[in-house]
């Protein structure tokens, strides 16, 4: 492939890259639960670093939030789209609309399943100290 092709695919993937940060500044500037999410990361990064988690609670901790917020991007997608091709009530868009909130709520109480199994025990260690 010449030097030019591989050039045109560099800047394809950078357009990409630009397009997804777009995409993320439209999900964070969405409403209430894409800043709600990101402050609970946040809190649960903070909470990790002065726990000091291991390796492993840090690689769960972190696939706990990115599957909350991935959720919560493909649930802000579902509700766009189905108030973008049915702009008035209907039952069946309020389903689908519910069903993706679900989602979200499935990913949120494992993950705080998952922060509970971690932080917990730690957090009483740190007491009983």
């Amino acid at each position: 492939m010449p030097i030019f092709g591989k050039i045109k695919i560099l800047n394809q993937r950078i357009a990409a890259f630009g397009h997804a940060l777009k995409g993320w500044r439209f999900f964070w500037s969405d409403g209430l639960h894409p800043k709600i999410q990101i402050i609970a990361a946040a809190s649960a990064i903070l909470l990790g670093y002065f726990l000091d988690l291991s390796p492993t609670e840090w690689a769960l901790v972190l696939l706990a939030i990115g599957s909350v917020l991935t959720a919560e991007v493909f649930n802000s997608v579902v509700e766009n789209i189905m108030d973008f091709s049915h702009p008035n009530q209907h039952p069946i868009v309020g389903i689908i609309k519910d069903m993706a909130a679900g989602g979200v709520l499935i990913s949120a109480l494992i993950s705080l399943i998952i922060g509970c199994i971690i932080f917990i025990p730690k957090i009483l260690i740190f007491f009983q100290q």
